[in-house]
Parts: structure tokens; C-alpha cells; sequence
């Protein structure tokens, strides 16, 4: 795959003249100063997303090891014509504002590169943990992490959603490969090709980033949602910490959407006892409450980053426990069908 990388030798540039003919009749970038991405030497291929390659690099100036997203056809790259410079920028301008939290990759510049590249472009990062991610760290421990491990795996995302959801974005694709991971149990959040800021109003979009840790109101299709959708994500990756795999596995759209259903009318007739049957039944009762918490159907009932990180499974208060299994249980109320404007739920019972 190294073969795909794309060229960058520091070849010397054209004199001005020779620039200026070259760039007659290409599209104009004056609205953006880039860096030019032959100062960078591509080194080896490490990961691969929806729109190319991200690549470790070395920046020829400074001697320093980075990363490199590759963007096709950041100009000219979408079928329309409209190009992928806007989502570029986006992408890059949620980076920078997140600039300096140690949970969020850190981004250090966007880089074009006119004489070898066309219309592509380059968001160079830091390189953190040689570019390894949450998601190969599950796989070569090939178990769960403990419940101290998950807690402070689950720290640090909820402090870094918390910074990224302050600044008005949300990142919609959080998911174990969007996690890096270090040897020593540090986390940061990347892959923020599909952040944008948070909409209350909007018209039906289809769902975008992994499926299987989409939010119900993505699944459903609406776009008027908000942070609530990444907390949920971040539900779906602590169960798969404490669980050593995916808490929901359907791979069609009917079905996720009847697996979150399934698991909402749990919470509702068992509580913290529906993650029993999920291979989570070792965790503590207060671990149980953050994940109900978490995972909540409704997005409105949903705790937000912040109220996770006071839960107690964070705080270190008493557990409960005992005291919850001598009160007497209240009859739980009624489980409810999902109800969206202008939306008829595929699962509701036919009308009599």
C-alpha cells in the first residue's frame, strides 16, 4: 500500500514566471495560505479512512516524525464537483480549536501541494503512539480491560468530548479505530473527518460514521441532533472495554435500530440489571448506572459528558449496593415507542 503514498520529493520550484503560467486556468486559493507539503518526506502508510490515506511522515525543516491525512481531491474530489475543500477546513478549524487538550490530537497545519498533487490536500498532526489505535490495543491484549482500566480509559474520552462539545462541535464518529492508544494507557481522539457543529434543526441525513456505534436518532435518520450522539458512542465503546467486545453487532440498519430498542426496554423492566446478559454482569452497580446513563434511548434522558464525569463510578463515593437491593423496587413504568415528528417507528404495534 506504500506504493499509493503520493510523491513528495523536494523538488525545486518553478521561477515566479513559470509558477505564474503553470497556475493559468487553475482554480484560485487565495482564500486559504497552505503549507506546502514537499517540505514533508512520506515514510510509510499507517492507517486508511473514508477519504485516503494517513501516512507517517517527517518534516524536512524541523527533522520531526508527524502524521499525515491524505485528502484526495480535496478541491475537485466530490462527484458534484463541489470539492472537499469546506469539510477540509472544518475538519482542520474543529482541530485547532481543540488545540492543546491532551485528550484531542493536535493538529499543525493543512498543506497543498501545487507542482506534485493537483487538487489534493494534507492535514499534518502529531504522530502519537506510532499512530495505534483502541481499537488494535483490544485485539493484541485479547481481553477486557479491568474495571479500574476501563475507568480511566473512560476519563480521559469523556474530558475530551467534553472540550470538543464546549466548542459548539460534535464529532460524530467516535469509535475504538478513532481512538489513539499508547503503551502507558494514554488516549487521544482523532479521525474528525465527519465532526461538525451542532444542529437543532435540519432535514433527514443518512447516518455517517461506524453504524454500530451510531445513536438512535442517527440511525433514524434525523439531523437535528446533538453532543448527546457522541455520548452515546462513548457508551457503546466503555461496554466494549469492560465486555472485550462490541455491545451491538447487527450489521443492518433494521436491526441496529431493534438492538437499541431491545436494549431500551431492558433498562426500563430490569435497570442496571439488563447489562447482565451482555457480558457486563461483573461490573459494579455504580459502572452499570453510568452505562445506563450513558446509553439512555431518548437523547433528552441521556447524561452529557460533564454529568459523566461526576457519576460516582468517577467520584470514588460509597457503593450502594446493598442499600439498593433492601429498598423496595417501584413497578417500572411502561416501556414507550420512539416517537420523532413525521417519523412512524417500523417497531410500533399496527393500530387496532
Amino acid at each position: 500500500m506504500e506504493a499509493a503514498l503520493p510523491v513528495t520529493a523536494r523538488n525545486k520550484r518553478p521561477a515566479q514566471e513559470e509558477a505564474h503560467r503553470a497556475d493559468a486556468g487553475k482554480k484560485k486559493r487565495a482564500r486559504y495560505e497552505f503549507d506546502d507539503i514537499n517540505e514533508y518526506e512520506m515514510l510509510k502508510e499507517i492507517g486508511e479512512g473514508a477519504f485516503g490515506v494517513v501516512a507517517k511522515a517527517r518534516d524536512h525543516r524541523t527533522g520531526e516524525t508527524v502524521a499525515v491525512k491524505w485528502i484526495r481531491g480535496g478541491l475537485e474530489g466530490n462527484n458534484d464537483g463541489s470539492g472537499l475543500l469546506p469539510a477540509v477546513v472544518r475538519e482542520a478549524g474543529c482541530l485547532a480549536a481543540c488545540r492543546g487538550h491532551p485528550g484531542i490530537v493536535q493538529i499543525k497545519t493543512v498543506a497543498a501541494g501545487e507542482d506534485t498533487s493537483g487538487d489534493d490536500l494534507y492535514i499534518v498532526m502529531e504522530l502519537f503512539a506510532g499512530g495505534a489505535t483502541l481499537r488494535s490495543e483490544l485485539a493484541t491484549r485479547g481481553r477486557p480491560f479491568s474495571e479500574d482500566e476501563a475507568r480511566d480509559a473512560m476519563k480521559q474520552l469523556l474530558e475530551a468530548a467534553e472540550k470538543l462539545h464546549a466548542t459548539g462541535t460534535i464529532h460524530r464518529d467516535i469509535n475504538p479505530d478513532n481512538i489513539l492508544a499508547a503503551a502507558g494507557g494514554e488516549l487521544k481522539l482523532c479521525g474528525f473527518g465527519c465532526a461538525t457543529p451542532a444542529r437543532r434543526v435540519g432535514c433527514p441525513e443518512k447516518p455517517v460514521g461506524m453504524l454500530q456505534y451510531c445513536a438512535p436518532e442517527q440511525l433514524f435518520g434525523l439531523s437535528c441532533y446533538g453532543p448527546e450522539a457522541d455520548v452515546w458512542t462513548l457508551g457503546c465503546v466503555m461496554a466494549e472495554l469492560l465486555a472485550g467486545e462490541a455491545l451491538f453487532t447487527a450489521t443492518e440498519e433494521d436491526y441496529m435500530i431493534a438492538e437499541r430498542i431491545n436494549l431500551r426496554d431492558d433498562i426500563v423492566s430490569m435497570g442496571v440489571e439488563a447489562f447482565d446478559e451482555t457480558m457486563l454482569d461483573h461490573v459494579s452497580v455504580a459502572g452499570r448506572e453510568l452505562l445506563a446513563g450513558l446509553l439512555a434511548f431518548h437523547s433528552d434522558e441521556r447524561l452529557t459528558a460533564a454529568e459523566a464525569l461526576e457519576h460516582r463510578w468517577f467520584t470514588g463515593e460509597e457503593d450502594e449496593e446493598v442499600q439498593e437491593e433492601e429498598e423496595v423496587q417501584e413497578e417500572p413504568p411502561a416501556a414507550v415507542e420512539l416517537e420523532f415528528p413525521g417519523f412512524e417507528s417500523p417497531f410500533a404495534a399496527p393500530a387496532a
